[in-house]
Order: structure tokens, then C-alpha cells, then sequence
């Protein structure tokens, strides 16, 4: 119990850097930090703002008792992702293993040790994406003890499944990695996979019902009166109602899952209970075994018998951008984090074929106002290139070797530029495939056509020059792990700042009147414009120029 406490205090006082925070004495760093507390508080309210809409949804379609339920499924599809995802850096660290194997330690508490840190993490999504839900449930329904007895219990326990899972992912994958030749590839796909299931889950525990009631049912409802609003909200809700009846007929898991917030406390005991058992389990078998599993999981090099060939000539730029390609594709956190986002605004560009966002919101739930969406759709796939940048990272990556690039005569400038081109040729392709695929799935006049092609690739131009901007501000050379650049600095957490510069317009282009489209886009591409050439003119190169 003693080593279990201490090696506890050890994971909990570098969790999200506290010792860095408390005796760092570097005032860059220290600042660097607070600015990336900031970002992470910011992204946090406006997490927790849109959560507390969604419940605040629920109560005006009469399906209060189904908050919990709701955000509960959503905390652990989160929860499970991002354990899952980072599994393998948390619990089978290489760094420390051959220091730790030199103590005289058992392993059972170095695991505990470790899960618990997940749990912990994980408890913290799980506040973040209830305790909102929580608080309008109080402020609208009412106090319950009931409910309070629920919503307690729910937070204390949900994290519990999806750490234990991500326990096994993080085995699974971390041996197929270590033993498969194209390691980069692998991860690239492994995580992908992770992040399919993870948006399928609803669906799995949902099932593929959905509400029964015809579309011609909205229909008979007339814009017309002042009770229009009233009624639209009345007969949603006999449609949500009804898709939760259906969606428990046809699915048991949805039901099962349903039955553990509806105020069966012994339900929900049971379900923790059976989940610390499976957590316990797994800290046992991980932990007799942790040193041999962790020592197998350790990725090999292939070596290989190179031979100098005949040198080649290339260009400056061609040779830059090469190096920024082999930096790039043998780091699969790297490309997996920056690939999402193309890969998104892709299938979205596919979605548009089997449905459409207009006749759901107008025709199918009869709105009492007029929602422009297609005006929208540009907006839309510029955000999914927003997401994150392969340049808002680049600059951090040089980590230790940014020394090699100051000592050749290259211009700070010229690396910068290569950093932003190879960015650019990245993700390209994936701009070009999702238009090609709107040709086909979506039908517009030649105006909208034109908007959906500029304004993305503006979008695009924007998000790689803004993370090279702020990743220049805001450099991290020194780090132990690629997970720390791609994904902990604050250069990351500020660059996601971009996409809110496509969320706006959305919502005005939305409401605007139709005849002010052109306009509004034009306003937009000028702005657009004008800040991605102010960005790249003035960038701040003291970050690889010192």
C-alpha cells in the first residue's frame, strides 16, 4: 500500500504538468503554459455550454428523464476514445520501465498506480460533459434526490468500463505496431479504427431505429397563427418520444443502458460494482505480468544494408520539403491527429448524397424560421480543414535538431515557407477528392458551385498559416514524446481557435436573406484573405532564428 500511495503521488503531480507549473523556472515556459491553461479552459465553457444546450433541448421536448442517459453515452464514447487513444503512453511507458525495473518494486501497484491516473483523467471528461446536464436538470425540473443519488453514482462510475478497455486496446495495438514492419501505417489505421467505433457506439447501444411517425405528420401543422411554435415543439416531442420507445424495442442494449438512469439505483450499483470488478481483473493480470508485457511491446528497428548510390541534385525547396516529409510520416500521433479532419469533410462530402441537411431541418421538422444550409456547406467543409494543421505542429517538431537547421545556410524564411507547402500538400488531396464527390452529390447553381470551391481552399490556406503562426509564437522544442507536441502544447490548443472563424459565418450565412448570400460571401473571402496574407507576412521567426 505504501508504494502504491507513493508511486499515486508521483503520477498525480505530473499530471498536466503541475511540477513544471510549480518549479519550472523558465518565464517563457511558465507562460507558455498559462496560455495553454487558458486555451484549455476557454475550449472547456465552451464544451460545457453546448452540452448544457443539448440537455437544455431535452427538457423543452419533455425527455428530461433522458439527460443522463444521453450524456452519459456520449461520456463514454469520449472517455473511451481518448484512453484508448493514449493508452499506450500512459500505462506502458518506455522511458521509465528499465528504472522502475530496477526497484525494488512489485508491479501490481505500478499499474494501479497508472489506471488510476486514467480513471482520474477520464472522471474529468465525464464532469465536464455532465455536470452541465446536471445543473439544468436542477434549474428547470427540479431538485430530486433520486436523481441527485443518480447523477453522482453515474460520474463516479462511467470512466471506470472505458479505462479498463483502454487498458487492452492500448495491449492489442501496441503489440501489433511492435511487430508489424510498416509501424507508421499500422497506428495510422489502428487509430482510425478507434475513432470509427468510437462515433458508432451510440449507434450500436441506439440501434438503427428511429421514429416512427410519418413526415407528413409535421405537415399538418400551418406556419401560419401564434401557436405555430407551440405546436412544432409539442409534436417534436411526441416524435423524440417516440423514437426512444422504438429505439428500446428494438435494441436490448439501448434499454439496459436506459435502465440505468431512470432511478433503479441498485441497476447502477450493480453496473459499478461488475466495473471496478473488471478493472480490478485487469490491474491483476497486467500487473503480474507488466514487465514481460510491457518488455514485448517495445517497437523494433529493422535494419537494413544501405548502400550509397549516386548522389542527386535538388532544390532548396524540394530538399526542405522532402525533410518535413520523413519527419512527418514516421510519426503516426502526428498523422493521425491532422488526418482526421480532411478525412471528415470527405465523408461528409459522401453524406451529402444520401441526405440532405435542408429537407431534414425545413421539410421533416417544419422550423419557424428559414435556415439557409446550403449557403452554409462551404463553411462547413473549410471547418473540417480547420481542425488541425499539420504547420501548427511542424515548427516543434524540430525538437533537439533545430540546431542542424540553423547551422545551414537556409533562411528562416524558406523553412517556414517549406513547412507551410508541404502542409498545403497534404492536404490538398483531400480537398480536391471532397469536391470532386460534391459534383455529384450536391446540386447547386453556378454561384454556389463557385463559393464551394473558393471558400474551402481559402479555409485551408487560412488554417495552415494561422498554426504556423501561432506554432512560431508558441514553440515547444523540448519533449519527451511526439504525443506532447501534437497534442499537449498550446500552440495545438490555439490553432483550434481557427474553426470558430468558420463556425461564425455559419450561423449568419444560415439566418441571412438568400439575395445577400453573394454579398456576405464576398465580405467573407475578402476578410478571409486578408487576414492569411497579414499571417504569413509577418510571422515571428525569433522562435528558429535564436
Amino acid at each position: 500500500m505504501k508504494h502504491f500511495l507513493t508511486l499515486t503521488k508521483l503520477e498525480l503531480v505530473n499530471l498536466f504538468g503541475i511540477n513544471l507549473w510549480r518549479y519550472g523556472k523558465d518565464p517563457a515556459d511558465k507562460k507558455r503554459r498559462a496560455t495553454l491553461l487558458a486555451v484549455i479552459v476557454v475550449l472547456i465553457a465552451i464544451g460545457m455550454f453546448y452540452f448544457g444546450a443539448t440537455a437544455y433541448a431535452y427538457v423543452l421536448l419533455n425527455a428530461s428523464d433522458r439527460i443522463l442517459m444521453s450524456l452519459g453515452l456520449i461520456a463514454v464514447a469520449f472517455t473511451l476514445f481518448f484512453n484508448a487513444f493514449r493508452a499506450k503512453s500512459s500505462l506502458y511507458r518506455e522511458k521509465d520501465r528499465e528504472l522502475l525495473a530496477s526497484l525494488p518494486l512489485r508491479s501490481l501497484p505500478i499499474v494501479l498506480a497508472r489506471l488510476l491516473r486514467v480513471y482520474l483523467e477520464g472522471l474529468l471528461v465525464t464532469l465536464v460533459i455532465l455536470l452541465p446536464g446536471i445543473v439544468v436538470y436542477f434549474i428547470y425540473v427540479g431538485f430530486s434526490l433520486s436523481f441527485c443519488l443518480t447523477a453522482l453514482l453515474a460520474i463516479l462510475f462511467l470512466p471506470v468500463l472505458p479505462t479498463s478497455l483502454a487498458a487492452w486496446i492500448g495491449i492489442l495495438f501496441a503489440a501489433i505496431i511492435a511487430r508489424n514492419r510498416h509501424k507508421v501505417l499500422t497506428e495510422v489505421l489502428l487509430m482510425l479504427i478507434i475513432l470509427v467505433v468510437t462515433f458508432a457506439l451510440p449507434l450500436i447501444i441506439t440501434g438503427s431505429a428511429s421514429s416512427s411517425e410519418p413526415t407528413e405528420y409535421f405537415s399538418q401543422i400551418s406556419p401560419s397563427g401564434s401557436n405555430y411554435s407551440g405546436e412544432v415543439t409539442a409534436q417534436l416531442s411526441a416524435q423524440v418520444a417516440s423514437a426512444f420507445e422504438s429505439a428500446e424495442k428494438s435494441s436490448p442494449l439501448f434499454k439496459a443502458w436506459d435502465g440505468l438512469f431512470r432511478g433503479n439505483l441498485s441497476d447502477l450499483l450493480l453496473y459499478g460494482l461488475a466495473s471496478l470488478l473488471i478493472l480490478l481483473l485487469t490491474a491483476l493480470v497486467i500487473g503480474k505480468n507488466f514487465f514481460t508485457i510491457s518488455g514485448k511491446l517495445i517497437q523494433g528497428a529493422s535494419h537494413h544494408d544501405y548502400q550509397l548510390a549516386s548522389l542527386r541534385n535538388a532544390s532548396l525547396m524540394n530538399a526542405l520539403v522532402r525533410k518535413e516529409a520523413g519527419r512527418y510520416f514516421s510519426s503516426g500521433i502526428y498523422v493521425t491527429n491532422t488526418i482526421v479532419g480532411p478525412i471528415f469533410a470527405v465523408a461528409f462530402a459522401i453524406a451529402l448524397g444520401f441526405f440532405s441537411m435542408e429537407e431534414i431541418l425545413q421539410t421533416t421538422l417544419q422550423l419557424p424560421i428559414h435556415l439557409n444550409l446550403q449557403a452554409a456547406l462551404p463553411y462547413i467543409l473549410g471547418m473540417f480543414f480547420c481542425i488541425m494543421s499539420i504547420s501548427t505542429s511542424s515548427v516543434s517538431m524540430e525538437g533537439n535538431t533545430l540546431w542542424q537547421v540553423k547551422c545551414l545556410p537556409i533562411s528562416p524564411r524558406d523553412l517556414c515557407n517549406a513547412k507551410l507547402l508541404f502542409s498545403l500538400l497534404v492536404m490538398g488531396p483531400f480537398y480536391v477528392l471532397s469536391e470532386v464527390i460534391l459534383l455529384f452529390t450536391v446540386r447547386a447553381t453556378l454561384m454556389e458551385r463557385l463559393w464551394l470551391i473558393i471558400i474551402p481552399a481559402l479555409y485551408l490556406v487560412f488554417s495552415a498559416t494561422f498554426g504556423l503562426f501561432i506554432n512560431l509564437k508558441l514553440p515547444k522544442f523540448q519533449w519527451n514524446s511526439h504525443a506532447e507536441v501534437v497534442k499537449q502544447s498550446a500552440a495545438c490548443g490555439l490553432s483550434m481557435l481557427a474553426m470558430f472563424t468558420a463556425l461564425l459565418p455559419i450561423f449568419l450565412i444560415c439566418l441571412a436573406p438568400a439575395e445577400m448570400t453573394n454579398l456576405a460571401n464576398l465580405l467573407v473571402m475578402l476578410l478571409l484573405g486578408l487576414a492569411t496574407f497579414l499571417l504569413y507576412s509577418k510571422p515571428d521567426l525569433r522562435a528558429i532564428t535564436k
